[in-house]
């Protein structure tokens, strides 16, 4: 499917992707416009990996969250971010990006998840953020 078809507008002042357990809200106070992208199934479909969620603004700033709700096997939720950063349609190429993982279980923080993080920045020149079962942001 397109980019498009799987794209609706948001105006709320929270908006929310969630499954399962795992919720992300992005708090939009001003009630700026957010693209709300379902990738898993529909921009991105087959066998290939893909995060679950895509909310992108060009107000304040161009930003786009690239957001995986989990379970408990992070290493699989990073893969997928990764995976999700190169198929990103052109139109997002400006903005500059977050990629989020909501699990169910949280390692704890320590060396592993530190390489973690740096491994992933330096592979995608992107922050990664894991938080457990909700995840709140502002714009």
């Amino acid at each position: 499917m397109s980019y498009s078809s799987c794209t609706e507008e948001c105006y709320d002042s929270k908006v929310t992707v969630n499954e399962n357990r795992s919720r992300f809200v992005l708090i939009n106070k001003s009630r700026y416009k957010v693209l709300r992208t379902k990738v898993d199934g529909c921009f991105i479909q087959g066998h290939e990996e893909r995060c679950d969620w895509l909310l992108s603004t060009d107000q304040p700033e161009k930003m786009a969250y690239l957001v995986e709700l989990k379970g408990k096997d992070i290493d699989k939720a990073i893969s997928q971010l990764s995976a999700t950063l190169d198929k990103l349609p052109q139109s997002l190429a400006s903005h500059k990006k977050l990629c989020v993982a909501v699990t169910t279980r949280i390692p704890k923080y320590g060396p592993s998840m530190r390489t973690k993080y740096e491994d992933f920045m330096r592979r995608n020149g992107v922050k990664l953020t894991v938080k457990n079962l909700n995840c709140e942001m502002s714009l």
